[in-house]
Formats: structure tokens, sequence, C-alpha cells
């Protein structure tokens, strides 16, 4: 194909940065290839790394918030038990159990079944976990409002009451 000068002295300037950034790709994927040992499957799955392995497995949306009010009870023979807390009960739909399974399964490199169990007491999941630590954070935030100095005097001189809905924690 001919070109035009114009265009022919622009391609002959970029020319050597093009060959140079395929020359990078090449030598980052080769080091990327070689550097240490590829990261093993986990062989467990248990309650204490639940939250990260939801996330190390890429779940998002509807599944992921159906994961996260869960807990493993046992993985064994590519089977792993999940109690389920009785208030997301409803979140569970086909969908979201294959994208919880393929999730998974990709996780840990290999298929795997997962059965469910309706756990009917209060169920110590990583969304019941997370709830609890916020209600304890605006509680605290509550608590250091109302002890304010110029908020007690404000109390003490006007009769001012307190909007307890309206207190906000700080990040």
């Amino acid at each position: 194909m001919k070109y035009s000068p114009a265009l022919a002295r622009l391609i002959d300037a970029l020319a050597p940065a093009a060959a140079s950034s395929v020359a990078v790709a090449s030598s980052v994927a080769a080091a990327a290839s070689t550097e240490g040992p590829p990261v093993a499957a986990p062989d467990t799955i248990d309650a204490r790394d639940w939250p990260r392995i939801v996330e190390a497995a890429g779940l998002s949306g509807m599944a992921r918030q159906f994961a996260l009010n869960c807990v493993p009870s046992s993985f064994a023979d590519d089977v792993l038990h999940l109690r389920m807390d009785a208030a997301a009960a409803d979140r569970r739909t086909r969908q979201v159990e294959e994208r919880l399974v393929q999730a998974l399964g990709r996780h840990v490199g290999r298929p795997i079944r997962v059965s469910f169990e309706v756990a009917e007491s209060d169920l110590a999941t990583p969304a019941r976990q997370r709830q609890r630590a916020e209600q304890d954070r605006v509680a605290g935030a509550v608590a250091a409002f109302a002890d304010d100095p110029a908020v007690k005097g404000l109390r003490e001189r006007f009769g001012a009451e307190i909007d307890i809905a309206s207190i906000k924690p700080g990040n």
C-alpha cells in the first residue's frame, strides 16, 4: 500500500515506539508467567475466611449479598455445606445459586456442589456481623454526642432534646 509522504514519516516515527511497547509487553508477560508458584486453590472453606473467599470468587450483586448471608459449616469431597440466615432465604433463587456455585468452583479450581440449610437461630453471617458493627458505631456516636460538654450545656440551659435518629457516625 502506498502512503502519502506525511503519513509515511509518521509511521516511521512511531515504529520504534511500537516495537518497544511490544518488547515491554512480552517481557512483562514472561516475567508474570515465571514469578513465583501459582496460587493454590483453597483446600478448606471455613466461616473465618468466608468474606475473603466471597470477595476472591468475584461474586457481585444478589449472589454476593446472598453469600454474605450464609456461613460455611463444612467443605469436604467437593461439597460445600452452607448455613443460611432464615431472613435471607427469600433471596435464594436458582439463578443466584448457579452464580454462587460457578464462582466458587472457579475460585477453588474444580467443580463443586453446594448444599443449603436454613439456620433458625441467630447465625453470625458476615452480613449480620457488619450490621452489628454499624449499630455499635451508631451507639458510640450517640454516646459521644450526648457526652459532649456543649450538648450537655444546651440541654441544661434550654431544655434541648437529642434527635437520636439524626446522629450519624463519622468516618
